[in-house]
């Protein structure tokens, strides 16, 4: 069964490394999609083979064979069930790749452009949108525009969420994706594409600039001679952002023209790859997901209950009893995120009664004097010299009690814009009036509200160029953790850390500490744990992605 399984895998292989992923008419090659689904039957049927050896593995009476070959045994009982389950991973991410790229029926997704240099809760700003077709891995077609040309559109005047309000009467598509939850932001910009004069598509790709930058470490620079320019993955931010913020033809009005040029050739040479950078393609893409710069949601229910399970839509997981989330919302900060360095610092101790107690420090330094990038800017846009504002929530288990908050920006505070009188009366979003119905003030100001499945703190945050501020949470969980025992003598304890989707610059500090009669004897992840001894871990590492951080702890 092991040997037919590597055969399988061998072949797989061969599917993808011996073809080119672009239109077989134009390069004579299967697409995409036929290499993928020829690939992935070779992987389904290695995985069965390997899931034939661990059923016959088991069944071996390994302690009735001689030590050399019980060795080997041993070890193949540990090595088979790994790969198997590697090899499933591999054929659902593979299956649900397939059904993105229209091998089932042609698709049609909107593109969302997040700018994480002005972060928002899915990633960044959508300052751009586009609608690509895409059948059998082939796109057919790729419109991109400027979000402010369909919000220009819109006919209904909807209510914003409250803490939209300091820089805008009105709820747009541009500010759509305000909630925590992925899914239900993306049904959100889906639905203000519609109100726009938008078709209803099959779903919402979110992409930070971090994607194309992945996309071009792939393709390599590229030529885009209309501007006078190369575009690489290093150089990529600085002159997107000239070209779409100062530099455009400003009689034609398209500032995002610079981006509707560039994509469609990018795309087109990612999709051309060969050989081994069709795994590369595969590899990149995985990470960028992993990482929560692309964002995905299907509008089929199916579909999306799949896409979850690979967490591709940046879903949080269920009920985390140690969840961590900080998501900061850049309301009226320009483009200062690209500046600021985050630190957080997240210890609980538990009590010899199981009970928690919890603190998280989050410290933010803004660097945009030492930072500024060597652009020209009119009198008074240069980002490193704007105030950073964000709305920050902080998601901690539901239903912890909130005991001190501290080091935050009074609401009074935050600058507001000054708008004409609307013509008509606003209307309420039910969803935007469920999230607030929810909220309460706590005495120290902290709007304490639920999110996502989690208790949310909310505070506004304001950072200026050169400065530091630092805001502080004292909590505890709802419910107690059990301990070790001399009848129970292990137990396990963790905390769950989510990444905020597009963020770059954050670092973590997580310390664990258990009764003094207690001691760790087993820590997880692998990297990043600095200590660990007695009944304490320290773990330090970049929040890249969501990691899960915890032990095991034993009676002496």
């Amino acid at each position: 069964s092991i040997t037919s399984a590597g055969q399988h895998l061998g072949r797989g292989l061969q599917h993808i490394s011996a073809a080119s992923v672009v239109d077989s008419e134009t390069a004579g090659n299967p697409p995409l999609v036929v290499v993928m689904q020829d690939a992935l039957a070779e992987f389904s049927q290695a995985r069965n083979r390997l899931r034939e050896a661990e059923s016959t593995l088991d069944a071996i009476p390994v302690l009735l064979m001689p030590g050399e070959i019980r060795e080997q045994v041993e070890s193949l009982n540990a090595i088979v069930p790994r790969a198997a389950d590697q090899l499933t991973q591999v054929v659902d991410q593979g299956d649900t790749f397939l059904s993105i790229l229209g091998a089932e029926r042609e698709r049609e997704y909107l593109l969302v452009f997040q700018n994480n240099h002005e972060l928002r809760a899915t990633g960044g700003f959508i300052g751009s949108i586009g609608l690509v077709h895409v059948d059998q891995g082939i796109i057919e077609d790729v419109d991109i525009q400027t979000v402010y040309d369909p919000d220009g559109q819109l006919k209904e005047f909807i209510a914003p969420p409250d803490p939209l309000t300091p820089i805008t009467d009105r709820w747009y598509l541009r500010d759509a994706n305000w909630f925590v939850d992925y899914s239900v932001s993306a049904q959100k910009i889906a639905d203000f594409f519609e109100k726009e004069g938008g078709s209803t598509v099959d779903g919402v790709i979110a992409l930070t600039p971090d994607v194309i930058q992945g996309m071009l470490e792939i393709t390599g620079p590229i030529d885009m001679p209309t501007y006078g320019v190369t575009v690489d993955a290093d150089n990529f931010v600085p002159v997107t952002q000239l070209q779409v913020t100062y530099a455009y033809d400003r009689e034609l009005n398209r500032p995002k023209q610079f981006l509707a040029d560039l994509t469609p050739i990018l795309l087109n040479k990612v999709m051309a790859a060969e050989g081994r950078d069709s795994l590369a393609v595969l590899s990149v893409f995985t990470r960028l997901l992993q990482e929560k710069h692309m964002l995905v949601w299907l509008r089929d229910e199916d579909e999306a209950a799949r896409v979850t399970e690979l967490g591709w839509d940046g879903s949080l997981p269920d009920d985390e009893p140690g969840m961590l989330s900080v998501i900061n919302t850049n309301i009226g900060g320009h483009k200062s995120d690209q500046f600021i360095e985050q630190e957080i610092d997240h210890r609980t101790s538990v009590q010899s009664d199981g009970s928690v107690e919890a603190t998280v420090t989050i410290r933010r330094t803004h660097h945009g004097p030492t930072e500024a990038l060597p652009l020209e800017y009119p009198p008074g846009e240069n980002p490193a010299h704007k105030d950073n504002i964000v709305y920050q929530r902080v998601l901690v288990p539901h239903g912890a009690t909130l005991h001190e908050a501290r080091g935050f920006t009074p609401t009074g505070a935050v600058p507001k814009h000054t708008f004409p009188e609307l013509p008509v009366a606003l209307t309420a979003d039910s969803d935007v009036a469920e999230w607030q119905r929810a909220q309460q003030e706590h005495s120290s100001g902290t709007i304490v509200g639920r999110e996502a499945g989690y208790t949310s703190l909310a505070n506004w945050i304001i950072t200026k160029p050169g400065e530091t501020t630092i805001t502080f949470y004292r909590y505890s969980w709802p419910d107690t953790v059990r301990l070790p025992t001399i009848a129970d003598p292990a137990k396990s304890h963790a905390l769950y850390i989510a990444k905020q989707p597009g963020d770059t610059r954050t670092s973590l500090r997580v310390e664990m500490r258990l009764p003094g009669d207690t001691i760790l004897s087993h820590t997880v992840p692998h990297d990043g744990v600095t200590q660990a001894s007695g009944n304490q871990l320290v773990y330090r590492g970049k929040l890249d992605s969501d990691v899960l951080i915890g032990g095991v702890w034993t009676r002496p």
